[in-house]
């Protein structure tokens, strides 16, 4: 008696635990999708119209007399086409502590700390040098040289001068440019022009030429039609493909080759000039891609991305992902959709015959 009794009270304190998880299977009471909370999601877009709903609600009440949003110590208010006018004590300290509101062209001087939220109604342009926390303009933001951006912006569009620093999340509902030497985290726009925004679907000129089949790779192809391929990859000099490729090695793809699927690779990627790939490219080290190639799926690395120029990453309305610990970017590439550096992205001139060379020939590939 005493040992079913023991077994029956090590049995019940086992499935205690349990009874909530088999109620609830049973049952199905709680079938509703988990609630995410927007404040804590990092949607870039929920922050920019948070904002602006408590600037409109603000200024609506200050137009009707009411201070209470805007007590006239927190912010500065200028209805018109207006510089910023700092006071004397901040004028001596380079340091802004005020809500910044604009309701026509605000500009804002050069070398100055701005510690709190800024709108502008419609355009707003920073001086060199500047210190920002964040910025709504409903239509262009213009950041000067060597500025820092410290937590999110938003604008119809944006330009970044040479030597930008956007630490945040940053989107352009339209066009975003960068100049070189900008760095970044994560910026969202369609599109992204990096230095001089070309017009890349004429310059990838190695894309418009004939290919030709690799028939060797259908010994490859498994029940799902894709290409399992336990080695290297070296895939010829204008040759095409239709379908997936799975390497468990490196992969070298040669100028102006076509490929309509995506490629899955486990060691590192080096594409050549002037190819086409339609799907993803996901690389488990390092993805080096050369100039005037045309890639219209989400680039994905667990390393490094490098992109050289006059590429285009995605297309209009179908915006794609860039995202790797490391990006860098050469002048002249045009991207649609996201970039995303988890540690460091970084705007350069040019992505050099020296570095991809070094690149490459960290492992064989064949």
């Amino acid at each position: 008696m005493w040992t079913s009794l023991l077994f029956a009270s090590a049995a019940g304190m086992f499935l205690m635990p349990l009874i909530p998880a088999l109620l609830e299977l049973r049952l199905k009471r709680d079938i509703e999708p988990v609630a995410v909370d927007q404040a804590n999601a990092g949607n870039i877009d929920y922050f920019a119209e948070s904002f602006q709903t408590f600037i409109t609600d603000a200024i609506d009440d200050y137009q009707s007399g009411k201070t209470d949003r805007l007590v006239p110590q927190n912010y500065s208010l200028y209805e018109l086409d207006s510089h910023f006018q700092p006071t004397e004590i901040e004028a001596k300290q380079a340091i802004a502590d005020r809500l910044i509101v604009g309701f026509g062209e605000l500009f804002l001087p050069a070398g100055f700390n701005f510690n709190q939220e800024i709108f502008g109604k419609r355009n707003v342009n920073s001086g060199e040098n500047c210190r920002l926390r964040s910025v709504l303009a409903l239509e262009k933001l213009v950041l000067g040289k060597n500025t820092q951006l410290l937590r999110w912006a938003h604008a119809r569009n944006i330009f970044a001068a040479s030597g930008c620093v956007l630490l945040g999340r940053v989107s352009a509902e339209a066009e975003f440019r960068l100049q070189p030497y900008c760095q970044f985290a994560r910026i969202n726009a369609n599109p992204i022009f990096v230095d001089s925004g070309n017009d890349v679907d004429v310059l990838c000129q190695a894309s418009k030429q004939s290919k030709t089949p690799v028939v060797a790779l259908q010994y490859f192809v498994d029940s799902a039609g894709r290409v399992m391929l336990n080695n290297n990859l070296d895939f010829p000099e204008h040759g095409s493909w239709q379908g997936d490729m799975v390497i468990k090695g490196d992969a070298l793809i040669r100028r102006g080759a076509y490929i309509s699927g995506s490629l899955k690779v486990y060691g590192n990627v080096l594409i050549e000039p002037g190819v086409e790939i339609l799907g993803a490219i996901i690389s488990n080290k390092t993805l080096t891609i050369a100039s005037d190639c045309l890639l219209n799926g989400p680039l994905v690395a667990e390393q490094v991305i490098e992109i050289d120029s006059r590429c285009r990453i995605g297309r209009s309305g179908v915006p794609s992902t860039v995202t790797a610990p490391i990006i860098r970017i050469a002048s002249g590439t045009r991207v649609y959709g996201s970039l995303w550096a988890r540690e460091r992205g970084e705007i350069v001139d040019s992505l050099s015959n020296g570095q991809r060379a070094a690149h490459t020939n960290s492992k064989h590939l064949s």
